[in-house]
């Protein structure tokens, strides 16, 4: 969801313990608060993941998907779809050469009328384990208005005393960006409960991943793209035809904690391929007045006991849409 690099890569390390206060009880109106401190407040544009595009089409699942899964969005008729491709991060001018996690958001219209909402990321590890980390890896990147930076120390600490805080930002640092929305693999990094006709039940992750393959930009080709060159790209290849996206479940496997999005699950677990997003056209800014909300799924997808999704996803994306309404 809030797709905030790290920041201790561009400071030196302090080992000094973090005494900060742990919020026992984190609101939506918190976690919105804390990223404006770091962003700032942009009227009429998402707490995070502000800058965006939309997108368009429809998703088929597979014959075996309902295997997994009698949800009706594992169906025979296909389901429209609306897509939202978006930059981590709470500012909407963000550069899109930025070494930031990516966002994707889709909606799913299903036949009788409802809805279910996925929420992905380009990096298979979130940024803290539950409400009360995330609300402190924000409060100590809150931007001193003197020097227009966090304070390093205190970043450096909470660091260190969360080790775990600091995956997200070592995978983006390891793994190149893709060179297009449409060529990035994205992550759930949020598990569910599957459950078919049987009553058969598992735990899993969604992975999405282009039909056509990653490709990666080195530090060269970066450097020499436009600040806009992820919505342009998108504009320009949807107008050319269709894009598409293989959709999988990755099944959690023995010992593999549900509940702790910071850690990411052995590539070797099994996945099942449930559909394929395909994508016809682009939609600019239409789908930004949208809340993809996670919690929104059909009979046969409940959530998991992990505290970022049943928190952190809903009462901040309903704090986030409140203001963003009255603002615009």
């Amino acid at each position: 969801m809030f797709g905030i690099r790290v920041l201790i890569g561009a400071f030196p390390l302090v080992l000094a313990g973090y005494a900060a206060p742990v919020a026992a009880e984190v609101s939506g109106r918190d976690l919105v608060e804390a990223l404006n401190g770091i962003f700032g407040q942009h009227a009429g544009q998402r707490a995070s993941h502000a800058k965006g595009i939309c997108a368009a089409g429809e998703f088929r699942a597979t014959e075996q998907a309902p295997e997994l899964s009698r949800a009706e969005l594992f169906g025979a008729e296909p389901a429209l779809v609306r897509v939202r491709f978006s930059m981590g991060g709470g500012n909407p001018v963000v550069p899109d050469t930025a070494r930031a996690v990516r966002g994707l958001a889709a909606r799913f219209s299903l036949p009788d009328g409802g809805v279910t909402d996925l929420i992905m990321l380009s990096a298979p590890v979130f940024l803290a384990r539950n409400p009360e980390q995330v609300f402190e890896f924000l409060r100590v990147r809150e931007v001193d208005p003197a020097t227009g930076l966090p304070d390093p120390e205190k970043v450096a600490a909470f660091s260190a005393a969360n080790p775990e805080t600091t995956r997200q930002a070592a995978w983006l640092a390891a793994n190149p960006p893709a060179d297009s929305y449409l060529s990035t693999r994205f992550f759930g990094v949020n598990a569910f409960r599957f459950i078919n006709d049987g009553d058969e039940a598992v735990y899993g992750r969604w992975q999405i991943e282009p039909a056509d393959g990653v490709v990666e930009l080195d530090e060269a080709q970066l450097a020499e793209l436009g600040d806009d060159f992820l919505s342009e790209d998108l504009v320009r290849r949807l107008a050319a035809g269709p894009s598409a996206f293989e959709v999988y479940v990755q099944l959690a496997g023995e010992g593999d904690d549900v509940t702790d999005p910071t850690v990411s699950w052995p590539e070797s677990r099994p996945r099942v391929h449930v559909g394929t997003l395909n994508l016809t056209s682009e939609e600019g800014q239409s789908c930004d007045t949208l809340m993809f909300n996670p919690l929104a799924l059909p009979a046969g997808i409940e959530p998991s006991e992990d505290a970022t999704l049943r928190v952190v996803r809903t009462t901040a994306y309903v704090e986030s849409l409140a203001r963003r309404l009255q603002r615009q």
